[in-house]
């Protein structure tokens, strides 16, 4: 009887998982030229509806190549950096809507959610859409006449996560004399006593300097503020107060429930684009920020989704973090949705994420080299980005990586991690796949402030880059050796031309062709539910705690490889490495 009833589950999943194919139907089917419309799919990180955008061309001059834009993002993956107020922008998309630089009115949200087909042209005066989308697509933008995809990253996980995550708080006691904590709190926290002395957005708490028997407790003495709060660090952070509220114990919930969906969300995603054009020459992917370190990540999927089309990918202002660096160490160890031990010990929807191992130097490259040459990858930077800057040092502070924030202060440090990931990826790609343009500036979004700035060998522009970037061609024609375009010539090093393994880890390769570390086999339990919008009864959980303790299935049921295909990019399977 238990048999019967798992097979029944199991067929009920399989129709579960086909919903949003017959839900989204043919993509660009009725779309109106030269014009927009947005779309639902999936859960941002808030638990709200996500969304999407489907450009159709005033007229459609390549019909065999699409685009796609992913934009912006940020990532979270304890309960501090969780409920930072900049995360929050990230995670909801009518926060961002209304909060943001947009500031768009709730009615003008509802028309824009209400999957009303928005011409392009109005789009276009919101942002200074420069090469990106959206913009007027004048002939000389590399994607005129091409079908598109924007998809905005609001789950807080660069668009490889596929299920929840319950983030327990941990408490932190300060660093005065031993004592019995006194966690009591009322109204707003005139009276409270107590030894928390790190804000809810996981900030260090610096020392009272007129009543040091406070050390550095969170205080709200003479009740001027609405809740308790300390003084903070502002150096480390772009646009942030000198303070900023605490938590004590007793007052706030606890845990935080975040819906890592970005990797489900896009994998179905790309699986009903593929049903709608299976055909394609050309897949041209660009991500700013966030959306770039996506971009690149997905790029190799992309390419065995669509395997006869050539994939390119440009990242702008994305050289957050490095394989190989102690901060990627701590993802692949702690991040709940990526490719370490616990996100894939952790239920999950099956569908194929970027999987390879994070830990290596090399690890795009070897993407890169078991596409032979059909994936490029390119990097647009400032070489002392200050929002990529601010931004790690963030997240090695939440991490609790003392010395990696202290390495991350020196702007020499910075650039020595810089050259050699580049370094790296040009010595270990197929010759032709891998470029990067940096220049010795400090913005964010390099291609929006420095359109015209040019490199110091090949002497073209930033815009020109990206344009023979994006239209799949080589930046410099007829040259695949030129891949460089610097503002400086860095040589690299013996340890930066340092290529570990030939074979990326892809499912079904066997182990000892991918090299020691990778797992083997992983096994997805998926449990009926209700709180999900990717179709009834889809919902998973996972219970993790601040410090990394290993995570709780609340579900069991697992469908001995149900295969149920969505659009030749997803299966449903156990065992499935």
């Amino acid at each position: 009887m238990v048999d019967h009833t798992r097979a029944m589950m199991c067929q009920l999943l399989g129709f579960i998982m086909l919903l949003p194919r017959m839900v989204l139907g043919g993509l660009w089917d009725g779309m109106q030229p030269g014009t927009v419309s947005f779309r639902q799919l999936g859960l941002c990180a808030s638990g709200q509806p996500a969304y999407f955008g489907v450009i159709e061309p005033a007229e459609l001059v390549q019909p065999d190549k699409m685009f796609v834009e992913t934009m912006g993002g940020a990532i979270c993956f304890n309960r501090a950096s969780c409920n930072t107020h900049e995360l929050r922008l990230w995670t909801d998309v009518d926060i961002f809507l209304s909060e943001s630089f947009l500031r768009l009115s709730p009615p003008m949200i509802e028309f824009l959610k209400s999957g009303a087909a928005v011409p392009l042209h109005q789009l276009s005066g919101l942002v200074d859409g420069g090469i990106y989308f959206p913009s007027s697509f004048s002939a000389e933008h590399p994607w005129f006449g091409m079908r598109g995809l924007w998809a905005f990253m609001c789950t807080a996980d660069i668009f490889v996560g596929k299920h929840n995550a319950t983030y327990e708080p941990v408490y932190v006691p300060g660093p005065g004399p031993l004592k019995t904590c006194n966690e009591a709190i009322s109204g707003n926290g005139a009276n409270y006593a107590g030894c928390q002395n790190r804000t809810n957005s996981g900030m260090p708490c610096l020392p009272w300097p007129d009543t040091p028997n406070d050390y550095n407790y969170c205080r709200n003495r003479d009740g001027g503020r609405s809740r308790i709060w300390c003084r903070v660090s502002s150096p480390l952070y772009h646009d942030r107060p000198d303070y900023d509220y605490c938590d004590a114990v007793t007052e706030t919930p606890e845990s935080t429930t975040v819906y890592h969906h970005g990797g489900l969300n896009h994998a179905l995603l790309l699986g009903a684009a593929k049903q709608a054009l299976p055909n394609l020459t050309l897949i041209s992917t660009y991500g700013s920020s966030g959306g770039g370190v996506a971009a690149t990540a997905w790029a190799s999927l992309i390419a065995d989704t669509w395997t006869e089309s050539k994939v390119v990918a440009l990242a702008d202002g994305a050289l957050h973090t490095f394989p190989g660096t102690s901060l990627f160490d701590y993802f692949w160890e702690k991040a709940p949705y990526g490719a370490g031990p616990l996100g894939q010990a952790t239920p999950q929807y099956d569908v194929t994420t970027p999987d390879f191992d994070w830990r290596e130097v090399d690890a795009l490259a070897k993407e890169l080299k078991s596409h032979e040459g059909r994936v490029a990858i390119a990097y647009m930077s400032c070489i002392d980005d200050s929002v990529v800057y601010s931004e790690r040092k963030r997240m090695a502070l939440f991490a609790n990586l003392t010395k990696t924030l202290q390495e991350l202060v020196e702007p020499g440090a910075q650039h020595a991690r810089t050259w050699r990931f580049l370094n790296n990826l040009h010595a270990c790609s197929p010759e032709g796949s891998a470029f990067s343009f940096i220049g010795n500036c400090t913005t964010h979004h390099l291609l929006k402030s420095y359109r015209d700035l040019k490199d110091l060998q090949a002497n073209i522009s930033a815009t020109e880059f990206a344009r023979r970037v994006l239209q799949g061609l080589q930046p410099v024609p007829g040259s695949k050796a030129t891949t460089k375009f610097w503002y400086e010539n860095k040589q690299p090093s013996a340890e930066d031309l340092v290529c570990s393994s030939p074979v990326r880890r892809r499912r079904g390769v066997a182990p000892e062709a991918d090299g020691p570390g990778y797992p083997t086999s992983s096994t997805t339990s998926v449990s009926p539910g209700e709180n999900q919008n990717l179709g009834p009864g889809m919902s998973s959980t996972t219970s993790i705690s601040a410090g990394g303790n290993e995570s709780e299935q609340e579900a069991n049921l697992a469908c001995p490889r149900a295969i149920v295909s969505l659009g030749g990019l997803m299966a449903l399977s156990v065992a499935q490495f």
